[in-house]
């Protein structure tokens, strides 16, 4: 039985890709006989969308980008790209007017992964002319700046149909063979099977709405997003959360996308098994790990648990009246799941506040009348999935890493090991209260030894994913920022009573 954390492919997607080719200049394919290509020679094929991403509009490559970001934090991808466009080529007959589609591919370090393909819908277009000539009397182009979301052609067409007799899988599903998408989600069976109607909305609006309304028990929460290889993800959350499953083995990588295929020599090993090498999946900024994708370069906490209490409040209270019960008005709070895995020690649920005033502030929801047309969780289920997501915006961890991360994608679960020196950890738990310091720091260690944090190393859920490229960053070209949530935050003030 596979682990219930896993996020498999069910279904492959079968939305059409631009065309996206490029010329072969270098030394190697003009079949000189009297050259022979250096160990540190490159063909297109080995270099396009290595050093930069390589990136077509109208048919017409980008070479001078200048910044360059993937964010996979909503419910379908979006990019943003400023570029100088010093030929001239967008501003005349090539200007994205009638399909305003760019075109995106970023190379994977190890042919062992899939490479970033992706079309976006450009959604808004901004231009910098600069009138000023330089020195050599050359105009120096227009500075473009293009944002847009993955193109999915038939994602927003109104439909009106009935999905009768499915779970929210099983209608999640449908919807993403109908809109030509992948489908893929970790091992779970919702107990919600009806009748779904869609009346008239876009695809993409009901493939929320059917997460939102997804049920299995009381300590699930569900969310739903179109991933960046065109897969429509449907996600068990507190599967993610729960720190009992198994570790997961992934491909050996490496942070530089020149690395793997940088010489001419490497060509004739493609079968000494350098490419099967199997690491554990996770993020760390332990030493050992400097130089590959999973090493942490930077870290920080973020986080909207004020914005949240304000307009959420600490307590969720649902009011609704069903036809099918002799007390018609019905109220019940809902609190947040209980994450499975914890020991009795350490709390599984979500923070409370220290203030009186914002731990009693409730929001009182009412959803409509219940004529049992629906599953039976049906007004349960909007409020359980919208609060314990909420829970996992209030605090997050974000993490960046050196080059693009292929081995840790969005929606899955991950640990975190984060070293301190011990004295940057005594410091960190001088304030904590509860007898339970796993991880603390050792007063009697040097304060030099590092020592794994103990307050954030642990089981996090990837809640959102951004691949950037940066031309100004010399260091770090490429960088994978992560956006990293859980619940179980500060073992002594974090139970719901």
């Amino acid at each position: 039985m596979p682990n219930k954390d896993l996020i498999t492919v069910v279904d492959n997607p079968k939305v059409p890709l631009t065309e996206l080719w490029t010329a072969d200049t270098s030394q190697a394919s003009l079949q000189n006989p009297f050259f022979k290509p250096s160990k540190g020679s490159r063909s297109a094929a080995e270099s396009v969308g290595s050093d930069k991403p390589y990136l077509k509009i109208n048919s017409v490559p980008i070479t001078e980008i200048d910044l360059l970001i993937l964010d996979e934090t909503g419910q379908i991808p979006k990019v943003k790209a400023i570029f100088t466009d010093k030929t001239g080529a967008l501003s005349g007959s090539n200007y994205p007017k009638n399909d305003p589609i760019m075109s995106v591919y970023i190379k994977t370090q190890n042919p062992k992964f899939k490479a970033i393909r992706c079309d976006f819908l450009i959604t808004s277009i901004k231009t910098n002319q600069d009138p000023i000539i330089n020195a050599a009397n050359i105009d120096s182009g227009a500075t473009f700046i293009m944002s847009g979301e993955l193109f999915i052609p038939k994602i927003y067409n109104n439909v009106s149909k009935g999905y009768r007799n499915m779970n929210s899988k099983e209608a999640l599903r449908t919807i993403a063979e109908d809109n030509d998408l992948g489908f893929a989600c970790n091992e779970f069976t919702p107990n919600d099977k009806m009748t779904w109607l869609n009346t008239n909305r876009s695809s993409l609006k009901f493939m929320e709405h059917v997460s939102k309304h997804s049920y299995m028990n009381d300590d699930s929460f569900f969310t739903a997003f179109v991933d960046k290889y065109y897969h429509l993800t449907f996600v068990n959350i507190a599967e993610q959360l729960n720190p009992g499953h198994d570790v997961v083995m992934t491909y050996e990588n490496t942070a530089d996308a020149s690395q793997f295929e940088a010489s001419q020599a490497n060509k004739e090993k493609l079968d000494d098994g350098r490419y099967d090498v199997l690491n554990l999946v996770g993020l760390t900024n332990r030493d050992s790990h400097k130089g590959k994708p999973e090493y942490i370069i930077n870290y920080s906490l973020m986080g909207d648990t004020g914005r949240i209490l304000k307009n959420k409040g600490f307590k969720k209270k649902v009011f609704y009246y069903d036809h099918k019960l002799d007390n018609k008005f019905t109220s019940f709070y809902v609190n947040p799941v209980t994450i499975k895995g914890y020991e009795n020690n350490v709390s599984n649920r979500g923070l409370s506040p220290d203030n009186d005033n914002l731990r009693e502030s409730t929001i009182k929801k009412w959803m409509n009348i219940d004529y049992g047309n629906a599953h039976a969780e049906w007004n349960a289920s909007i409020l359980i999935n919208d609060h314990n997501n909420s829970e996992l915006n209030k605090v997050k961890l974000k993490v960046e890493t050196a080059g693009i991360n292929f081995q840790v994608s969005r929606g899955n679960g991950v640990p975190i090991l984060l070293y301190n020196t011990a004295q940057a950890n005594l410091s960190k738990n001088s304030q904590r209260t509860d007898a339970n310091l796993d991880g603390g720091a050792d007063t009697a260690l040097d304060t030099d030894t590092l020592v794994p944090d103990g307050i954030l190393s642990g089981r996090y859920y990837v809640s959102g994913v951004k691949y950037k490229y940066d031309k100004l960053n010399t260091s770090f070209p490429y960088i994978t920022e992560f956006q990293l949530a859980r619940v179980n935050w500060l073992g002594e003030k974090n139970i719901v009573e």
